[in-house]
């Protein structure tokens, strides 16, 4: 089991049996963690007979669907423009009305599966703090009405009385289209439910191969019609140049008391940010805590995930200082922090996310979320459903059905290039701070990292 918060939270989670022959089902799922789960619920749903088996080579949740941010959200890492451009406004506009929806029907889908994951849709609020980050969300906002959204979908506030009391706050751009969530109970009580309505989950099974019609687990070989890769940051052991796999690190304060939390205006399941160039990311947990996280840890030649890749300290000093930035009141419960993890996100060449199906293989899959995982896994656990089950619906047609990413550099370029756009942004918003001003100096680099 990891370190994160998340996890050590929770009762120990008694291990499940390794693939220990050879097996045959209608669906073999590789990878336990959302995405992969998802798509057993939503396929026991449709068809309560189907046999599928989800192999998984740590436990149920190690990925990131065990230790992220615990955002609902409906943001999508390819912008409304970019989807605009590559097929229409009106898909855009489609499409990002479906994402609001989903927030919605997530929390239904919860309660109607009986799973107690900490759900509370208090929206999110991101921060602009100087004026280039208010320029930013600016931008932000008027792509939003180009696009015909409304002050209900997208709203940015001056008046500092209706924002959280950070530091320097000039203004905030809100939406209420964004829950949070305790992301390990949901991983853990999905695997339950799963596991209720007859799937197997074989834990400690490391696939070796895939191939049409059967997969390689632990010398054994698994048979099935349908195959779907849900392995998110760790594709790159199947597929070394589709994904990279990028680290975010988190850490939580110790409780921190609800009156001090009401004083920072800082409710109940809130999610917030500020327009940094360096993501980060904060929810108020269910326990008075403060989850934060964000990016900062270096990417490791040749792909490299584990514990050296996890922990890097320089990054965890860089997030603990951004919060206590942002709320000095909090120092105290900063510094008494526990729990500290991270772990890899996937991401494609050109930081988009997509839904693959090979009808002649019948190997599909889903990922590289850029970090958005939690809603783009329960739809894709929902379109992967749909497809297997040969059901033509609204969701076979989104954006990202068999969206075709070019391939990452291969070594040493992928290294030099991912770590150089760390150290850029980085640098990004020391200059914009210094100067009290946007330079071009990160636009330019994200053209050349998405392009």
């Amino acid at each position: 089991m990891n370190n994160s918060y998340w996890w050590q939270s929770l009762p120990e989670w008694k291990p499940l049996a390794p693939v220990v022959s050879d097996e045959e089902f209608d669906v073999i799922i590789i990878g336990a963690g959302y995405t992969g789960l998802w798509s057993a619920y939503f396929l026991l749903q449709a068809q309560p007979d189907i046999k599928i088996g989800i192999v998984e080579s740590n436990h149920a949740g190690y990925g990131a669907s065990g230790r992220n941010g615990g955002w609902v959200s409906s943001f999508w890492p390819a912008s409304l423009e970019k989807i605009s451009k590559s097929h229409s406004k009106e898909i855009a506009v489609v499409f990002q009305n479906l994402l609001h929806q989903l927030v919605i029907d997530f929390g239904h889908t919860l309660r109607s599966a009986g799973i107690d994951a900490d759900f509370q849709h208090a929206g999110t609020i991101n921060l602009a703090r100087t004026q280039p980050q208010l320029d930013r969300l600016n931008r932000e906002l008027k792509e939003y009405r180009n696009f015909g959204f409304t002050v209900d979908d997208y709203d940015l506030i001056s008046n500092p009385e209706l924002l959280p009391r950070a530091t320097n706050v000039l203004a905030g751009l809100t939406t209420p289209h964004c829950a949070s969530i305790h992301p390990a109970k949901l991983v853990r009580e999905l695997a339950k439910v799963v596991i209720n309505q007859g799937a197997r989950i074989f834990e400690n099974s490391t696939v070796t191969q895939v191939a049409a019609g059967k997969v390689k687990v632990n010398n054994y070989t698994i048979s099935a019609k349908q195959i779907i890769v849900a392995t998110e940051g760790y594709s790159h052991e199947i597929n070394p140049r589709v994904t990279a796999p990028i680290h975010s690190l988190m850490f939580v304060t110790s409780p921190i008391p609800e009156d001090l939390l009401n004083v920072l205006r800082l409710k109940p399941g809130i999610t917030f940010n500020d327009a940094r160039n360096l993501i980060i990311y904060g929810q108020r947990t269910k326990d008075n805590r403060i989850a934060f996280g964000g990016r900062g840890a270096p990417y490791r030649f040749g792909s490299e995930t584990g514990t050296r890749a996890e922990y890097y300290q320089p990054a965890f000093n860089y997030l603990q200082n951004a919060l206590i930035e942002m709320f000095p009141q909090l120092t105290d419960y900063v510094n008494q922090a526990t729990h500290t993890w991270g772990g890899p996100i996937g991401v494609a060449r050109d930081w988009q996310p997509s839904l693959t199906y090979n009808h002649d293989t019948g190997i599909s899959r889903a990922g590289n979320y850029v970090g958005d995982g939690v809603l783009a896994a329960y739809l894709a656990g929902q379109t992967l459903a749909d497809i297997l089950l040969s059901k033509v619906t609204d969701r076979t047609n989104l954006p990202w059905i068999n969206h075709k990413s070019r391939k990452w550099e291969i070594e040493p370029f992928r290294y030099l290039l991912i770590n150089a756009a760390r150290v850029t942004i980085d640098l990004a918003d020391k200059l914009e701070s210094r100067a009290g001003k946007e330079t071009n100096l990160t636009r330019l680099l994200w053209r050349l990292l998405k392009g």
